[in-house]
């Protein structure tokens, strides 16, 4: 079977993760990530409208996942920044064999995408290499794209 770890704001994906026959053995959640993103809200106003927008809908996400994991008993990790050598050593330490990303903020560094043994799937909403980047959604419709897509990589 194979144990998941789950890094993103994408509920949908997740809940399919959970019902499916894998096992999500992890979540990934930013440490007191409503009072983080509730700062990055204020620094990310002076970039406009759009990023303050996109900072109350992670807000919104990363609440919408942390209800579900405590719901359906999913287990959570928490670190302020995927980079750190706790979330590794976590991911080592549930025997993490793959890792699925959807909708995630921070780049992952080769140390931890080196952990599960079957890679990282990552579900980016965009057709790449356009509109790369943690928040695509809002440029694809303020630049009013007539055709936009989702890559799976």
């Amino acid at each position: 079977m194979l144990r998941i770890a789950f890094l993103g704001t994408e509920l949908s994906i997740l809940d399919t993760l959970r019902q499916s026959r894998c096992e999500v053995a992890c979540v990934y959640l930013p440490p007191g990530w409503p009072l983080r993103m509730v700062r990055h809200k204020f620094s990310a106003s002076v970039h406009g409208l759009w990023s303050s927008k996109a900072s109350r809908h992670r807000l919104k996400a990363y609440r919408a996942i942390d209800r579900y994991a405590r719901k359906h008993g999913l287990p959570r990790v928490h670190s302020s920044r995927v980079w750190s050598r706790a979330v590794r050593a976590k991911l080592r330490d549930k025997g993490i064999n793959l890792g699925v990303v959807a909708n995630f903020d921070q780049r992952l560094p080769e140390a931890l995408l080196a952990i599960p043994e079957n890679g990282f799937i990552n579900l980016h909403p965009s057709l790449l290499p356009a509109y790369r980047g943690p928040n695509p959604l809002e440029y694809i419709l303020l630049n009013q794209e007539p055709t936009s897509g989702v890559t799976w990589h």
